[in-house]
């Protein structure tokens, strides 16, 4: 509230659920709408890099990236110290290391950002710089085969029990074309390099330098790649002083020759970034008309639609999904197709099925008599770090994730005696637990569980989905997993459950999934799942 235009504090609103996310992106999309308005009249039309629309999409993609969790946890501020939950228009913010002026979209970068920009640009600079002279070395520079690169993939999406081979089947078995096809493949891992099992896929920290490194270009290729990586400093130089705030995207611009040089010798035959990488296109991946290669995203996941809430139905997504920019998308289904097409993406779009860095295996031993089902959490991470990552009041918060374990549990003890069989839980992490920045009190839950409770297990969090769910009666998900999903490709009933019985349902709708908010509604739809012949005179019984 203002008054004699001056903020005065509210009295502080308990948060109970994840109701100011939606308010969250959208003020931040009204601001983002007037940076790239700013944007059409202030970047040069001559920069002499790439064309200005594409420099411009770029810097507004790179400002999203930069501030928009600083802007949430502002946001989160603001309501512990009794404000109004949205900063006022006519504010000018200092976040992410940028200075912006909502008024009018206007931004600088703060000193600090700028000296840490092209920090990160001569470390660049200097490691292809090292890969071009490294490369007239006889054991290096000989490669004359072309590679497809693979950036952002961890190596626990690799390795499965110090292995990579599952991977590997997938990459050259499975439905992304691209994978398929490499002739090599460089794979982009932070913990490791080398090979493991297969000569033709390579790990690396810096894939692409190391290609620089390796490839075959001739004498006078190098040595012109050489002269115009060179010159790209001075380029930089001159950019920087016509345009500060291009400071944001220099580290792209090292890259530049070292690709253009590649791509004009058909050493590279595709790139694929994962989903992971959705706020961060660099330069060098737009602008397809003047590039052979093709790049990728493959969406490993389909959990990126906005949480809608029944007191409140607004629902507004991340704002940077819609400056999001490649060529070709590899996605799960057809809804999720629609969906990047409604964002406005107007490329290649494969409906492929689930994603999951392996092929499906045959289901897991189970006993016959006992109905086994399956639980798929998120898990919480602390409300300080969910501030600092700008989610402001956090619906997979430690105690909604409890509620949905307890309520769970609580069901399958009701339904037993009811049905006269034992319900036996299998319980799978959606990963591994990172101490200091997953909730403690959550993790000690679930080992009391495992502990006091035969009918609970926990399953490694890197099984086989395919073998788990196809081995299960039923699974059941906190909203918006894409675990579902599975259960709905391989025609297996699937819930997403929400025991706060505060959202409306905004998965996309499938025979096989369907959404139950509270425990009773969760009681009576498993009772139609596991028991569709004796459902009425149990739900008769239980009202």
């Amino acid at each position: 509230m203002r008054i004699n235009n001056k903020e005065v504090r509210q009295p502080k609103e308990i948060v109970t659920g994840c109701y100011y996310l939606g308010y969250v992106n959208k003020a931040f999309d009204r601001i983002v709408r007037r940076i790239e308005t700013w944007l059409m009249a202030k970047v040069p039309e001559d920069v002499g890099l790439f064309d200005e629309r594409i420099i411009r999409e770029r810097l507004a993609q790179a400002i999203v990236a930069t501030s928009r969790d600083s802007y949430g946890a502002y946001c989160a501020h603001r309501l512990t110290q009794g404000l109004e939950l949205i900063p006022p228009d006519d504010q000018v913010l200092k976040i992410g290391g940028l200075v912006i002026d909502s008024r009018d979209g206007s931004v600088s970068l703060s000193p600090r950002r700028l000296v840490r920009s092209i920090a990160h640009f001569a470390y660049s600079w200097l490691l292809f710089l090292g890969s071009i002279m490294l490369g007239v070395l006889p054991q290096n520079g000989q490669n004359r085969r072309p590679a497809t690169v693979l950036l952002g993939l961890g190596l626990k999406a690799i390795l499965y029990q110090d292995s990579d081979v599952r991977f590997v089947r997938f990459c050259r078995e499975g439905p992304i074309l691209p994978l398929a096809k490499a002739t090599r493949l460089l794979v982009q891992t932070t913990e490791g390099s080398g090979n493991i099992s297969n000569p033709d896929i390579i790990y690396s920290r810096n894939p692409i330098s190391d290609l620089v490194r390796d490839s075959h270009l001739g004498a006078r290729g190098r040595c012109k790649l050489l002269l115009s990586h060179m010159l790209i400093p001075f380029r930089v130089l001159m950019s920087l002083i016509r345009f500060p705030v291009l400071g944001l995207i220099v580290n792209d611009i090292a890259y530049i020759p070292s690709i253009q040089t590649l791509d004009h010798a058909e050493l590279l035959e595709a790139v694929l970034i994962t989903n992971s990488s959705f706020s961060s296109q660099p330069l060098w991946m737009r602008g397809s008309v003047k590039r052979r290669f093709r790049v990728h995203e493959i969406h490993y996941s389909q959990n990126t639609l906005g949480f809608q809430y029944v007191k409140d139905p607004i629902i507004v997504g991340h704002p940077a999904f819609r400056h999001v920019s490649v060529d070709e998308h590899w996605v799960w289904t057809s809804g999720y197709k629609v969906h990047l097409v409604e964002l406005g993406h107007r490329g290649a779009i494969h409906v492929v099925g689930p994603i999951m860095w392996y092929l499906p295996e045959p289901p897991l031993d189970r006993t016959d008599n006992e109905i086994q089902i399956v639980v798929f959490d998120v898990t919480p991470i602390y409300d300080h770090i969910a501030t600092r990552m700008g989610i402001v009041s956090y619906y997979c918060c430690n105690e909604n994730v409890l509620r949905f374990i307890d309520d769970i549990v609580g069901v399958c003890q009701e339904l037993e005696p009811m049905l006269g069989v034992r319900i036996r839980i299998l319980m799978k992490h959606k990963r591994s637990f990172t101490n200091g920045f997953h909730d403690q009190r959550y993790i000690d839950r679930i080992q009391v569980l495992e502990k006091t409770q035969a009918r609970f297990d926990l399953v490694n969090y890197d099984e086989n989905l395919f073998s788990l769910l196809e081995s299960c009666d039923l699974s059941i998900s906190i909203p918006y997993t894409s675990t579902a999903y599975i259960s709905s490709h391989l025609m297996k009933p699937a819930i997403y459950f929400d025991p706060s019985q505060q959202l409306l349902p905004t998965h996309e709708p499938t025979p096989y999934i369907q959404f139950v908010s509270g425990r009773a509604e969760l009681l009576k739809a498993m009772l139609r799942i596991i028991a569709p012949d004796n459902e009425n005179r149990h739900t008769s019984s239980i009202a």
